[in-house]
């Protein structure tokens, strides 16, 4: 068994994510994201490059109480490949997204335009907003989201119920 090699990141963690290359033939993926502040859109990048053949996507967005304090620093993993705005992925087969406890923060909404983007064939797309999000704000972001889609994409949006909050 040959050792796993990566970037250093603190002490003895490596950023292990760009040695996976292919996950199994999937056609259901979950993604529970706890951000905390951090960008995640190139890991998710990555995780859907691997899993180009999904059909169903469900993105849990999970917020931390404390997570308003966090702001990440400038040279952090976490927006390694620096790329993943940029460069192409068709994710042909993906008909619906369901995306839970979105806020509207600058990393939720870089990747929704990019998944709008990436899935050529996609149907449907149910948004429910995190239950911070009032009925205001909520419009603008179903505004906003509305002109990422294309006229054949049936959107549903609802508020509060769908997320998930930890200390």
């Amino acid at each position: 068994m040959r050792p796993l090699r990566g970037k250093e990141v603190h002490g003895n963690e490596r950023f292990l994510m760009e040695e996976m290359t292919k996950l199994p033939n999937i056609t259901i993926l979950g993604l529970v994201v706890l951000a905390c502040g951090h960008s995640f859109g190139a890991s998710s990048f990555h995780v859907l490059k691997m899993s180009s053949g999904i059909r169903e996507l469900t993105l849990q967005l999970v917020t931390r109480r404390d997570s308003k304090a966090f702001v990440c620093q400038p040279g952090c993993i976490c927006a390694e490949p620096s790329n993943w705005e940029t460069e192409d992925l068709v994710l042909p087969c993906l008909k619906e997204v369901a995306i839970n406890g979105l806020r509207g923060t600058e990393h939720e909404l870089a990747l929704v335009e990019r998944l709008f983007k990436w899935a050529t064939m996609l149907e449907r797309v149910t948004v429910i907003f995190h239950d911070s999000i009032s009925e205001s704000n909520g419009e603008e972001f179903r505004q906003l989201l509305l002109s990422f889609s294309r006229p054949a994409i049936c959107m549903k949006f609802s508020h509060g119920g769908g997320s998930l909050s930890f200390d």
